[in-house]
């Protein structure tokens, strides 16, 4: 039965005519993604960032893990001169090998810039009563010849100095006519001190352990 023959049969039984079927909408096709900027065919690089932290210095690599005050007062250290790392060492070597001179020639010119600092050994100790002392001395071989000792109170420490403030006369065999009035000592490292002396520059001391003597 054709679509009119079933309209008519609708009509003539007195209901409306059924609604005629909606044709199928045609679905429409996306459209295509537009195409990208010639400048956008690359990915972009990335920003340069400066590196502004620069390299590690060797001092900073080897800084103390502890306590100035804990290094300087180590049970049984001696504190040795480190004449070739000391500015006056350095300062020296410069010279002996301007010359030009054969090796042992060198090693002569370097002793007896050294053999100029009579104290090349220290160490701070307490005695029985904790009163705490600082000696220097003069090691040659197995022997310490004591030129200061003088009785100290520690001042002020940061993570990196301490402060030592001498009290009393001194006691060693080559008496300071002026007692300073306080030492700053440096921590370098966790075994190595440095101490501004007014005549050589800075000096560096290298702890020993089981050296100290009596």
């Amino acid at each position: 039965m054709g679509v009119f023959a079933v309209i008519l049969a609708a009509a003539a039984c007195g209901g409306p005519p059924p609604a005629a079927p909606t044709p199928p909408v045609a679905s429409a096709k996306p459209a295509p993604p537009a195409a990208p900027p010639a400048s956008a065919s690359a990915e972009p690089e990335p920003p340069k960032v400066e590196n502004k932290m620069g390299t590690p210095s060797a001092d900073d690599a080897m800084k103390p893990t502890q306590k100035p005050r804990d290094i300087v007062t180590m049970a049984d250290a001696l504190f040795l001169l480190a004449f070739e790392n000391s500015e006056v060492g350095k300062a020296a070597e410069k010279k002996c090998n301007a010359s030009g001179g054969n090796p042992d020639a060198v090693a002569a010119c370097m002793a007896t810039a050294r053999d100029k600092i009579q104290v090349n050994a220290i160490r701070f100790k307490p005695d029985a009563a904790k009163n705490w002392w600082w000696t220097s001395m003069q090691k040659k071989g197995n022997s310490l010849v004591i030129l200061h000792r003088v009785m100290f109170d520690f001042g002020d420490e940061t993570d990196r100095t301490i402060v030592i403030k001498p009290k009393g006369g001194d006691q060693g065999m080559a008496k300071w006519v002026n007692v300073p009035r306080e030492v700053k000592i440096e921590a370098v490292n966790d075994y190595t001190i440095a101490i501004q002396d007014p005549q050589f520059g800075k000096l560096l001391y290298e702890a020993k352990l089981g050296l100290e003597g009596k």
